[in-house]
């Protein structure tokens, strides 16, 4: 086959590939449902809220501002006047210059005393004999694993202490019904002995 029809043909298993993953993740995760919700939620707030017409005429309300007051003028002037100052004053006092020099005496600074003191080295290898000593202790005391074991421990116990929480509550609720029903018939055989009083009459089995 020619090269450029197995191109043709790898992209093409490409694109089903990606289709049916993108299938399966909205399938998953409910994507286009969420974003039609979304939409839908937009579209109500939007509605009960005028959101896009309140923005609109903040815009409006902006510009017209704006014509009446020269604000965006006004602000690239006192702008440009900052920046001429600036320049100015560091044409006078050599800013520029002194803070580059300094910057650059700093660095040189740090560079001379890191090679005198050896402080990068000493600094790595404190964090590489830190990061053995926490390994060599973990390996020795099992403190990730014993760590691990003691939450999935207690994740079980909350677990099961719920699950008899609600068997209890569903037992509970049972024999509330229960007594709810025997109560009610009580109820109804004592107002067929008092009825039975009244007439005289003996009372129905």
């Amino acid at each position: 086959m020619p090269t450029s029809l197995k191109e043709k043909k790898q992209a093409l298993d490409d694109a089903v590939a990606t289709a049916k993953k993108a299938r399966e993740l909205d399938e998953k995760y409910k994507i286009a449902e969420r974003s039609k919700q979304a939409a839908l939620r937009a579209k109500e707030l939007d509605e009960k809220y005028k959101i896009r017409e309140k923005f609109k005429a903040t815009v409006v309300a902006a510009q017209k501002y704006n014509e009446e007051h020269k604000v965006i003028e006004r602000s690239k002037a006192a702008a440009s006047l900052a920046v001429s100052k600036a320049k100015a004053v560091d044409e006078k006092h050599h800013v520029v210059d002194r803070s580059k020099e300094a910057t650059s005496s700093a660095v040189e600074n740090t560079r001379a005393y890191n090679e005198e003191h050896k402080v990068m080295e000493r600094t790595k290898q404190a964090t590489k004999d830190a990061y053995q000593k926490a390994k060599a202790f973990d390996e020795k005391h099992r403190v990730v694993e014993r760590t691990g074991k003691k939450l999935a421990s207690a994740a079980a116990f909350i677990s099961k202490q719920l699950q008899d929480d609600k068997k209890s509550n569903d037992v509970n609720g049972k024999a509330a019904t229960t007594n709810d029903a025997n109560d009610t018939g009580s109820k109804g055989v004592n107002e067929n002995d008092k009825a039975a009083e009244v007439t005289g009459e003996a009372p129905p089995c």
